[in-house]
């Protein structure tokens, strides 16, 4: 068991960097960020698989909480007056996220 542990957790450290470093060659936002979720995701889509132990996951969200909010600066926040639309699709996305959820919870999942 601790073998294939080990197994995918490697897969998914691979997958994410390779994510990464694409991201960063093309000069794409957040590189890091972005890129190993979009690597990561690839990889399970094709049932590689990519995992972390489940004792690890309280300590990653807070990792990547902490990666996404160090961006967030006070000039960020005097701007926000600049992207209304932006906002406004991010708060009505996370509402639909959050109904879905609640929809997949309850009805699907049990």
């Amino acid at each position: 068991m601790f073998g294939k542990t080990v197994f995918s957790l490697m897969l998914a450290l691979v997958s994410g960097s390779i994510g990464g470093m694409l991201f960063y060659g093309l000069g794409l936002p957040a590189p890091w960020l972005s890129g190993s979720m979009v690597g990561v995701t690839l990889a399970v889509l094709l049932r590689i698989p990519c995992e972390f132990p489940k004792s690890w996951h309280p300590g990653l969200f807070v990792i990547l909480g902490l990666s996404m909010g160090s961006g967030v600066k006070p000039e960020t926040l005097t701007r926000i007056h600049q992207w209304p639309i932006s906002i406004l699709i991010i708060f009505f996305t996370v509402i639909f996220i959050i109904l879905a959820t609640y929809f997949y919870q309850r009805h699907i999942a049990g």
